[in-house]
């Protein structure tokens, strides 16, 4: 790995480390899992309706871009 890939897989754990837990776990779950999880999985470890984990993993990751610009800029 190059010494960007690392800086930029730590900035993104650090804005990780910025949201809200609900959006931690979610993310984790869904992204940082091998393999990720399955939405009825991530639902009911959230204890969220299924059709909820859509909405919150774009919430989730929209939050997760305005963080990363932030330290970016």
């Amino acid at each position: 790995e190059s010494v960007l890939e690392i800086e930029q897989q730590w900035l993104v754990r650090a804005g990780l480390e910025r949201l809200t837990p609900n959006c931690q776990q979610l993310l984790q779950l869904l992204y940082l899992r091998d393999p990720p999880a399955p939405y009825v999985e991530a639902a009911q470890t959230l204890k969220m309706p299924v059709n909820s984990i859509s909405p919150n993993r774009s919430r989730c990751l929209q939050r997760l871009k305005e963080i990363l610009e932030e330290s970016d800029g």
